[in-house]
């Protein structure tokens, strides 16, 4: 896997599985890496203009998450991402997240069981929810989650920080 970051998140590209990293800032992805299985768009923009011409043409995919302009003649995202793919010799969709009580259980027990390590960047009570959305998220790592009362009842949440130390979510922030 390779992943493009920023110099100061390197090491933390490299904890969650990269094998490689470019930094953004200082290199052009598309001027090192070419025949690309998958692409995973989280950024949109000129970033995923240039993620087409890396990929393998004609099983090469590309994932987008990013919120893309497209022409006023286009009403759908989703087929303008599989009609852009097409016109590159790739297969490429776009998602949005909607939740779905099994997949969700499903992904409850694959954290813990301890196959899969979410990524908390910022605890709030579950009084500011409302908060989440206005929290600045410019490259943050990780996900904003709630904390109820309830909470004392549930074990503690432990991540990794990335310095490799585990650390409590629970005195993160106050809380």
């Amino acid at each position: 896997m390779i992943g493009t970051a920023s110099s100061d998140d390197t090491e933390f590209l490299f904890d969650i599985g990269a094998d490689n990293v470019i930094d953004y800032r200082t290199r052009r992805f598309e001027g090192i890496v070419q025949n690309i299985d998958l692409v995973f768009d989280t950024v949109g923009g000129d970033t995923l203009e240039r993620s087409w011409k890396v990929l393998k043409k004609g099983t090469g995919k590309l994932v987008s998450i990013s919120v893309v302009e497209m022409p006023s003649s286009e009403h759908s995202l989703p087929l303008y991402i599989q009609k852009r793919g097409a016109s590159h010799g790739v297969h490429a969709t776009w998602f949005i997240v909607k939740p779905n009580r099994s997949q969700l259980t499903r992904i409850r027990d694959l954290i813990d069981a301890g196959d899969v390590r979410p990524i908390v960047d910022t605890v709030l009570p579950l009084s500011q929810a409302q908060n989440a959305y206005k929290h600045p998220r410019s490259h943050g790592r990780g996900k904003i989650a709630p904390r109820s009362k309830m909470d004392h009842i549930a074990k503690t949440v432990h991540t990794k920080n990335y310095a490799g130390d585990n650390k409590d979510l629970n005195s993160k922030n106050g809380y």
